[in-house]
């Protein structure tokens, strides 16, 4: 899709992303299914794919979702649509509570503090996290940056593109 507003064009690249990290992810925890690696450093994909996912974690919690929260539905009840957003701020609530404990297990996997005890846990966390970021994802795509499209004017596109940019 292509979008005439930079806040939405924004907004969807960091989607894109998302999606991107969280599939090389998921290929990368598929070659550990059962068990953990016995040394992480001899698993580079998998310390990468790990620290992507921490950051991708506190990038998208910390930035993109309390600039949607404290800018964009605001703005999109005051459009009339207000039932977009809450439905929205309750996912983003879903996705900081299991996105806190996936980046806490990747960072302690990084460090060797994991227990391998709790690999099977920490993958369907993993999944978890996943499948509600896909839909969250989907959501916004098709109802969030559509609206935006639809009620944003270029001053105010300017002034959240601006905006957003400086926040991160």
């Amino acid at each position: 899709m292509e979008y005439d507003r930079q806040i939405a064009r924004l907004l969807h690249d960091e989607h894109v992303n998302t999606l991107a990290v969280l599939d090389r992810f998921d290929g990368v925890l598929r070659k550990f299914r059962k068990t953990p690696p016995n040394d992480m450093a001899a698993e580079p994909d998998l310390t990468r794919a790990l620290r992507d996912v921490e950051s991708l974690i506190a990038s998208e919690i910390s930035g993109h979702f309390d600039f949607e929260e404290q800018e964009l539905f605001p703005r999109l009840a005051a459009f009339g649509d207000g039932m977009m957003g809450e439905l929205l701020t309750e996912e983003h609530r879903t996705l900081r509570n299991t996105g806190g404990q996936l980046a806490s297990d990747c960072a302690d996997l990084l460090s060797g503090d994991f227990d391998t005890s709790e690999w099977a846990r920490f993958r369907r966390d993993a999944a978890d996290f996943a499948e509600i970021m896909t839909g969250h994802i989907q959501k916004e795509e098709m109802g969030l940056l559509m609206a935006l499209e639809a009620m944003l004017d270029e001053d105010t596109d300017q002034e959240l593109t601006m905006a957003y940019s400086a926040s991160r």
